[in-house]
C-alpha cells in the first residue's frame, strides 16, 4: 500500500469513537498558497507593571504595536488624536509611531500587562476587529482577553519553548478580538455613516494596489456614489478619491524610504499603472518628486493618512460622559498637503 493509500486510514484512526456529530468528514480545504504571508507575529517584549496614582509615562516606538490590558485601577490614555478614560477589564492598542501618555488615577492601584509585537498584516487584522489609531480601546466584559494576556506574559518566564506558546496565545487574542467586534459592528454601526465609512476605508486598505474607483466602492456598499461622498465629507472631511490618493501616497513614501524598488515598481505597488501620472500626483501632494523624496532627510516627513482617519468613528462612545471608555476625537483634517510642507504625522500634530 502506498503512503497516499494509507492517509484515510490514519485520519480515521485519530477520530475516535466520540467524534462530534457536526464533524465534517472526507473534505479538503485550501487555506492559502505557499507564497502567501499572513500575520506572522514577531513578539519583541512584554511585561507587567504597577503604576501608582498620579504617576504617568509617555512613550512611542517605531514600526511596532503595543497591546495593553488593565488588570486593576483606572487611567487616562492620551494621544494627539484622542483622550480616553480606561479601567479594569479593558485594553487598548498603541499603533506604530504614535506617542501616548498613560496616567494612573483613582484610589485603586493601576496594574497593566502589555506585549509589543509587529506583523505583516497586524494592522489589517486590528482593523477587522474595529481597532484603529483613532479608536484603540477594546472591552473585555468576561475577562477572557485578560486571562490570555496574562498567560502570554507568564509564558515569557518559561526556561524553554516559550516563544511558540506566546505566539499561539497572541493569535488566540486576535481571534477573540475579531469574534467580539464582528457582533459589535453588526449591531452598532449598520446603516449609519460611520459604518459605511469604516467599510469603505477597510475596502481601500485591502485593494489600494488595484485600479479601484469610487463607483466600485459605492457598489460594494450598495449605496450611490453621492451618498458615499457625503459620508466621507461628514466623517473624514475629505472625498473618497482624496482618501484613496492620500493612502496610496503614504504607502509610496514608506516604500521609497524602506526599499530599493524603482519608482515604476513602487507606482505599480500602490495602484498606479502609469509611472508618470504617479510622479505627478506624488509631487502635487509632497511638493517634490519621488526620487527627491527618497534622498531627502528622514525628518522631512512621512505623509500619513492617519491624520485624516483620526475623525473616523468619532460618534462612538463606550459609555456616557466621564464613564469608563468615554473618549473624544480632537484632531481635524490638516490643511491641503501641497500648501503645508510641515510634517503631518499623527504623532507630530
Amino acid at each position: 500500500m502506498t503512503v497516499a493509500d494509507e492517509r484515510p486510514a490514519l485520519c480515521r484512526k485519530g477520530m475516535g469513537k466520540d467524534m462530534d456529530e457536526n464533524f465534517i468528514r472526507n473534505a479538503s480545504v485550501h487555506i492559502c498558497s505557499r507564497t502567501h504571508l499572513n500575520i506572522t507575529f514577531n513578539i519583541f517584549h512584554c511585561g507587567n507593571y504597577d503604576v501608582e496614582n498620579g504617576s504617568s509615562f509617555t512613550t512611542a516606538e517605531e514600526a511596532v504595536f503595543t497591546m495593553f490590558y488593565i488588570n486593576s485601577g483606572i487611567c487616562y490614555l492620551e494621544t494627539s488624536s484622542f483622550t480616553a478614560k480606561v479601567s479594569k477589564q479593558n485594553g487598548f492598542v498603541i499603533f506604530p509611531d504614535i506617542k501616548y501618555k498613560l496616567t494612573a488615577i483613582g484610589e485603586e492601584l493601576l496594574n497593566i500587562t502589555w506585549v509589543t509585537f509587529s506583523g505583516y498584516r497586524a494592522e489589517d487584522y486590528l482593523g477587522r476587529a474595529a481597532i484603529w489609531p483613532a479608536r484603540p480601546v477594546f472591552e473585555d466584559a468576561d475577562g477572557e482577553l485578560g486571562e490570555k494576556m496574562n498567560r502570554l506574559y507568564m509564558y515569557s518566564h518559561l526556561p524553554a519553548n516559550r516563544y511558540c506558546k506566546m505566539a499561539s496565545v497572541l493569535y488566540d487574542i486576535f481571534s477573540r478580538l475579531r469574534d467580539l467586534r464582528a457582533t459589535a459592528l453588526a449591531e452598532g454601526y449598520k446603516e449609519n455613516r460611520n459604518y459605511f465609512a469604516a467599510c469603505a476605508v477597510n475596502y481601500i486598505e485591502h485593494n489600494y494596489m488595484n485600479p479601484i474607483s469610487v463607483e466600485e466602492i459605492a457598489d460594494m456598499l450598495r449605496i450611490t456614489r453621492k451618498h458615499l461622498s457625503n459620508v466621507f465629507q461628514k466623517v473624514l472631511g475629505i472625498t473618497p478619491r482624496q482618501y484613496i490618493i492620500y493612502f496610496r501616497i503614504e504607502k509610496a513614501c514608506r516604500l521609497l524610504r524602506g526599499t530599493q524598488q524603482s519608482v515604476q515598481e513602487i507606482a505599480e505597488a500602490v495602484g498606479y499603472a502609469n509611472q508618470f501620472y504617479f510622479a505627478k500626483e506624488f509631487k502635487r501632494i509632497m511638493n517634490m518628486r519621488p526620487s527627491e523624496y527618497r534622498k531627502s532627510p528622514d525628518e522631512i516627513e512621512i505623509f500619513t493618512w492617519n491624520s485624516f482617519v483620526a475623525t473616523l468613528m468619532k460618534q462612538y462612545k463606550f459609555g456616557s460622559q466621564d464613564e469608563q471608555g468615554d473618549w473624544r476625537v480632537i484632531v481635524t483634517p490638516p490643511a491641503k498637503p501641497q500648501e503645508d510642507r510641515k510634517r503631518i504625522d499623527i504623532d507630530k500634530n
